[in-house]
């Protein structure tokens, strides 16, 4: 059932439309307001069949209408509707600012009731009182030819009139069709013709047939089709859905910043360093990690002994580059021809866009890292920094949006969108190829936090992942943020297939917060079966000492051939025929290096 709302400036024939659908002058028509009040006519159906309710409403922005009451009762009753025909009389369609200041409005609305409200409503212009075949331009034109050629074979004398207009600059209803159609690419526009269905059509009745005469009306674009409106919706709904989601509930939560968000991390350190000065750093001067491509201040790694080998790169903010030494440096200050390592220097620097010429007072070991302390102070292992619990709030907000992103997901009725959205839940900047095309948010890499991304996977809610995207295709360029995520929410993902993205080379510990995903190898087949492998732990538990199966290693039984071919099936279904090149005698030698399982 499509309820629909007919909307359009004063006089621009929504009430001679309504009647001709109805069969009856049920609603008064005329040059001035006739319609007061929003009207709903239920239950009609559409010449390709398909039932409908339509409302017939107030014109809006009336200058008679002082209090906006009107336009109060349209925005009220696009709400309730699902389809939108805004009403354009073909003869001066869209010739004036003001109509495509009031449809501009009406557009504005309803693109923000499906994002703010996720409220699916399709728009289409209906041009009115059209009793030509506008949408046949082509005939037309060829009508027009033989038309000038009959004048080319009138030998009838020129008379020449000083009074007369000679050129042809007269705008017909063919140019305004024309017009609104190159206006309005992206929306459906379709002629229609009340006075025509009215007169020629079987279900009118006499009194509005008789009322219709006067106006003597062709029996052209009589047709009320609405079949394409209604293939659409599921189409249409699922953008919607989408678009709602990632604007509210996503960007919703990346508005926040990740200190806002979660508690600030706790700094612990065996001594005490002193905490330099930045006075006597160029405020263009910024710390840059090149292992995640990202300003140190922005860097996701926890300590900075995990970040970039050694030392943070040094950037100009300005333009983004690398700094390079310059010929008026001062001797014996420069920078290595290994960007990760800072050599101590003062002098002056320019950046490699040969815009900026920054200079600094002091040495570069005076730079602060990330955590407030001196680059190689910060590089002690006696530095310790973790990252608290996320705080109630934050939790509260990652669970909604994890069981939003479900509830999303399982309502979409397009499998391509489906497929989009596990793209866009594997999104990560750290990936050679990571998912640009499929990024439904136009994630910019600052705005990126895996442990956020991460989090919304942390879900007991599934979703169906090889039913609609063949990962295997992309394995090569998983991250370890990217099978982490694979492996926790795949709904639909067996054991072996976990197995298989678990022992994946990229695969690694992962940490979220106060929770840890543990990359390790396998001892024990009861332990890979029961699912404790794939599950998330506190930091502070030992997951051996936290499980009731623990993944204890076997002793002679490892040596046992029923043990072995149990073994050996699952990681047949898991590698499936590259296993054919491991023998069964392979494991109990490579079991204290790898395991139970390893790739091939």
């Amino acid at each position: 059932m499509l309820n629909i709302a007919l909307v359009g400036l004063p006089s621009s024939g929504k009430s001679s439309i309504i009647n001709s659908l109805i069969g009856k002058r049920v609603a008064q028509s005329g040059i001035c307001r006739t319609t007061l009040s929003a009207t709903l006519y239920e239950n009609l159906e559409s010449d390709d069949n398909v039932r409908y309710n339509i409302y017939d409403l107030p014109g809006i922005a009336d200058i008679e209408d002082k209090d906006k009451k009107f336009d109060a009762m349209i925005f009220d009753t696009i709400c309730k509707c699902n389809l939108v025909f805004w009403v354009s009389d073909i003869s001066k369609s869209f010739i004036t600012n003001h109509e495509y200041q009031e449809f501009n409005k009406i557009e504005q609305h309803i693109s923000e009731l499906g994002i703010k409200q996720g409220i699916p409503i399709q728009l289409a212009i209906l041009l009115s009182k059209v009793d030509d075949n506008l949408e046949n331009l082509k005939l037309n034109d060829e009508e027009d030819e033989q038309f000038e050629i009959c004048l080319e074979d009138d030998h009838t004398p020129e008379i020449e009139s000083i009074d007369e207009i000679k050129t042809d600059e007269e705008t017909t209803i063919k140019d305004i069709y024309q017009k609104v159609k190159n206006k309005f690419t992206n929306i459906p526009i379709i002629c229609y013709n009340a006075h025509g269905r009215s007169y020629y059509h079987k279900n009118s009745s006499p009194n509005l047939r008789k009322f219709i005469k006067q106006y003597k009306p062709f029996n052209i674009n009589t047709k009320f089709n609405l079949k394409q409106y209604l293939d659409h919706i599921p189409e249409f709904n699922d953008l919607i859905k989408i678009k709602y989601f990632i604007e509210i509930k996503i960007k919703g939560l990346l508005a926040q910043t990740i200190e806002k968000l979660m508690r600030k991390p706790i700094v612990k350190s065996i001594e005490k360093f002193d905490v330099c000065d930045t006075n006597n750093i160029d405020e263009n001067i910024r710390l840059w990690c090149p292992t995640s491509s990202k300003w140190a201040v922005d860097c996701p790694f926890e300590q900075c002994a995990t970040c970039s080998k050694d030392k943070y790169c040094i950037r100009c903010k300005a333009h983004s580059t690398l700094l390079a030494s310059s010929d008026f440096y001062t001797p014996g200050s420069c920078l290595s021809s290994d960007t990760r390592t800072v050599i101590n220097g003062i002098g002056v620097i320019t950046c490699l866009s040969g815009l900026c010429c920054i200079s600094f007072r002091g040495t570069w070991d005076k730079i602060l890292c990330k955590h407030g302390y001196n680059i190689k102070k910060c590089k002690s292992k006696d530095t310790q920094s973790t990252q608290s619990t996320p705080s109630k709030d934050a939790h509260n907000s990652l669970l909604s949006l994890q069981k939003e992103l479900v509830k999303i997901f399982n309502s979409i009725y397009s499998n391509e969108i489906k497929r989009k959205i596990i793209k866009f839940i594997l999104y990560d900047t750290m990936s050679s190829t990571p998912l640009h095309k499929d990024d439904l948010l136009g994630l910019k890499s600052e705005q990126y936090d895996s442990q956020v991304w991460n989090s919304i996977c942390m879900n007991e809610n599934k979703i169906d992942i090889k039913k609609y995207y063949n990962y295997l295709k992309d394995e090569d360029t998983l991250t370890a943020n990217q099978i982490f995520r694979l492996i926790q929410i795949g709904k639909d993902l067996t054991l072996e297939d976990k197995l298989y993205l678990y022992t994946h080379p990229k695969c690694d510990t992962i940490k979220i917060y106060d929770k840890v995903f543990t990359k390790e190898n396998i001892y024990n087949l009861e332990y890979l079966i029961s699912g404790k492998v794939f599950e998330i732990n506190t930091q502070q538990d030992s997951k051996e000492d936290s499980q009731q199966i623990k993944n204890t290693k076997y002793k002679f039984e490892i040596y046992t051939t029923t043990l072995l071919e149990k073994i050996k099936a699952i990681r047949k279904a898991a590698y499936g025929y590259i296993e054919e090149d491991i023998n069964i005698t392979m494991i109990p030698i490579a079991y204290d290096k790898f395991g139970l399982f390893w790739r091939p």
